[in-house]
């Protein structure tokens, strides 16, 4: 198999406790639904290409950004409950 890609390095918020599979099929699901068509359609693409739990976790956490930013601090906290951010 392929080496690890280095890690990225991720704000110290702690990782989602989602396992891949669920964080993948949450983060597809809710993209569109709270980025927007545009912006949601781009998410869902890196999230397709991300090759593994860390790098999932990564884009969970940026996710959360993104909605902060598009939605306000309330739907980024519903985010961070769904995906067992604390």
């Amino acid at each position: 198999s392929a080496p690890a890609a280095a890690p990225v390095s991720a704000p110290a918020k702690g990782s989602p406790l989602l396992d891949r599979a669920a964080l993948y099929t949450y983060l597809s699901g809710e993209a569109t639904k709270l980025l927007g068509p545009f912006k949601g359609y781009a998410f869902a693409l890196e999230v397709e290409r991300a090759d593994s739990l860390p790098a999932l976790q990564t884009l969970a956490l940026q996710f959360v950004e993104r909605v902060q930013k598009a939605k306000g601090d309330a739907a980024a906290a519903a985010v961070r409950e769904a995906l067992g951010l604390r």
